[in-house]
C-alpha cells in the first residue's frame, strides 16, 4: 500500500509539472487540437513516468549489486508489497504511531476516492433521466433532446439536448455537433475517471477546467461564421440566460465568456509556434531521470564490513556449525532463499536469506560464535542490525530487530543472546531477516543450520 501511495504522489506531480508547462507556453495558442492531445496525453505520460525501469547511475557507472543485499518483499498475509527505491527513499514502519498515521492517510484517501466516484455516479445517472424523461429524435450522426427543462444547450457522446423553442438553434447545434464529431465526451470522461482516483491533486481540477475550455475553443472555432460578433453576442446571451448545472456535459454556456470571445477574435498562432511542443522532450527526460522505478540496489554493509567480506578468506579444516537464531516454537520462515516473484514490477527478485516471523521482543541468539563486526541503529533498508565474524571468515547478518544488547568489539558464544525481534527499516510486521555469507557469496542459511536442513 505504501508503494500505491508514492506512485500515486510521483504521478502527480509529473503530471502537474507538465501541466505548469502547458500554463507558461501553450495556452494561449490558437493551436487548439494541440493543446487538446497535449492535455489529455499528459495523464497517460505522468503515469508512465514513475513505471519506468532506468537505473540509476553514479559516478558514469552503474552500481554494482553486492551479494549480501537482499531485497526484501514478504509473502505472509500479514505483510504489505514492497519495492525498495533506495535506502533514501525508505519510509520506515517502526511502530504503531507510523502504523495508525498510514492507517489515517488509507481512510482519508478511500474517503475521497469513493465521494469523487459517487459523485461521477450521480452525473451519470441525471444525464440518463434527462434522455429518458424527454423526447428525443434520431437524425443523422446525433440523437435530439427536446428537453423541456430550461437548461443551457449542451451535449454528451452522441446526445444533443436542446429546447424546441430555442433561438438561434442552428448555430448552436452546429457548435455541438463540433462536440460530437471531435468526440470530446471521451475527453471528459477521461479527466472524470483520473478525478477519482487523483482527487487530492489540486492541479487535476485545472487540467479539468483547461481541456473543457479548450473543447469549447475547438468548437467556437469551427462554428463561427465571417461574422465573429454576432457569435459571441450568441454565446454571451445564451450565457446570461441560461446555465447547465450538468456535469459530464459540453455547454454552450461554458464559463469563462471572456476567453471564449478573446480567442475566438485571436490572430491565428503561426505553424513555427508549434515548435515549442518540442519543450515537453527535455521535461519528461528529466522527470525519468527523477522518477525511476528501477534502483539498482545499495549494499547493506557498511564499506567497512565490505572490506571484511572481501578479502581473502583461508580455507579451514572444519566448517563451523550454526543453530536457530529464535528457539520459540511460535516463530515461522515467512520467506525462503532465492528467486521470487516481485509482486509490483512482476520481475523476479532474489532473496540472499530467510525471514523468521515471531513475536516483536522474541529473543534472537549467535547462530555460532565470533566477533561481533556490526551492530547498528538505524531507521534505513534492514533497519537496526548485527553482523557477526566467526572463526572461518563467514559471516552471519541479522536484521530488522529492535533491541541490541551487544556491540561493536564484542565476543559472543554460539547461542548467546544478541537482541530481540523488531520491526525496523523497511518492514511492516515483526520478523528477522538473517542471512548466511561465505568467501563473499550469500548461502542459503537452510543448507547450513541442521534443524532446517531437509
Amino acid at each position: 500500500m505504501t508503494n500505491f501511495f508514492i506512485y500515486l504522489l510521483e504521478t502527480s506531480i509529473c503530471t502537474s509539472i507538465l501541466y505548469f508547462l502547458y500554463i507558461s507556453f501553450f495556452r494561449n495558442l490558437t493551436h487548439f487540437q494541440w493543446n487538446r492531445f497535449y492535455l489529455t496525453g499528459i495523464l497517460f505520460i505522468g503515469l508512465i513516468i514513475p513505471l519506468v525501469d532506468l537505473p540509476v547511475t553514479e559516478g558514469g557507472k552503474l552500481l554494482e549489486i553486492d551479494m549480501d543485499l537482499a531485497h526484501y518483499f514478504p509473502e505472509e498475509e500479514n505483510f504489505s508489497d514492497i519495492w525498495v527505491h533506495s535506502q533514501e527513499n525508505v519510509i520506515p514502519q517502526q511502530n504503531d504511531k507510523s502504523f495508525s498515521i498510514w492507517q489515517l492517510v488509507i481512510f482519508a484517501y478511500l474517503i475521497g476516492f469513493l465521494f469523487s466516484l459517487l459523485k461521477l455516479l450521480i452525473a451519470f445517472a441525471q444525464i440518463y433521466q434527462l434522455i429518458k424523461e424527454n423526447p428525443k429524435e434520431k437524425k443523422e450522426g446525433y440523437v435530439h433532446v427536446k428537453v423541456l427543462k430550461n437548461i443551457a444547450p449542451c451535449s454528451f457522446g452522441k446526445w444533443v439536448f436542446l429546447s424546441e423553442h430555442l433561438e438561434n438553434k442552428h448555430a448552436i447545434l452546429q457548435h455541438e455537433l463540433a462536440h460530437i464529431r471531435d468526440r470530446h465526451t471521451a475527453d471528459v470522461i477521461l479527466l472524470e475517471v483520473y478525478t477519482v482516483f487523483f482527487w487530492f491533486n489540486p492541479v487535476t481540477y485545472f487540467i479539468k477546467k483547461s481541456i473543457n475550455q479548450v473543447h469549447e475553443f475547438i468548437a467556437d472555432n469551427n462554428t463561427a461564421n465571417s461574422d465573429k460578433r454576432t457569435y459571441a453576442e450568441l454565446i454571451l446571451q445564451q450565457s446570461v440566460s441560461k446555465s447547465s448545472k450538468l456535469y459530464l456535459v459540453n455547454s454552450f454556456a461554458f464559463l469563462p465568456i471572456k476567453k471564449r470571445i478573446l480567442m475566438l477574435s485571436k490572430e491565428k498562432s503561426s505553424a513555427l509556434s508549434k515548435i515549442r511542443f518540442v519543450l515537453i522532450v527535455p521535461v519528461v527526460f528529466l522527470l525519468i531521470s527523477a522518477f525511476s522505478s528501477s534502483f539498482t540496489p545499495q549494499n547493506t554493509l557498511t564499506p567497512e564490513v565490505v572490506s571484511v567480506v572481501t578479502t581473502f578468506v583461508p580455507e579451514v579444516e572444519k566448517a563451523i556449525t550454526f543453530d536457530m537464531p529464535i528457539t520459540t516454537k511460535e516463530s515461522s520462515i515467512s520467506s525462503r532463499y532465492g528467486m521470487r516473484m516481485n509482486p509490483i514490477l512482476k520481475k523476479e527478485q532474489f532473496h540472499r536469506g530467510i525471514d523468521f516471523k515471531a513475536s516483536l521482543g522474541t529473543d534472537i541468539y549467535a547462530a555460532a560464535g565470533g566477533t561481533i563486526i556490526l551492530a547498528e541503529l538505524s531507521d534505513k533498508l534492514y533497519g537496526n542490525q548485527i553482523k557477526i565474524r566467526h572463526s572461518d571468515g563467514t559471516i552471519t547478518g541479522y536484521s530488522h530487530m529492535n533491541d541490541l544488547e551487544v556491540e561493536k568489539g564484542d565476543t559472543v558464544k554460539k547461542g548467546e543472546k544478541i537482541g530481540t525481534v523488531g520491526n525496523t527499516g523497511l518492514s511492516t510486521g515483526p520478523h528477522l531477516h538473517f542471512e548466511i555469507i561465505q568467501n563473499g557469496k550469500s548461502v542459503n542459511p537452510e543448507d547450513l543450520i541442521p534443524a532446517l536442513k531437509k
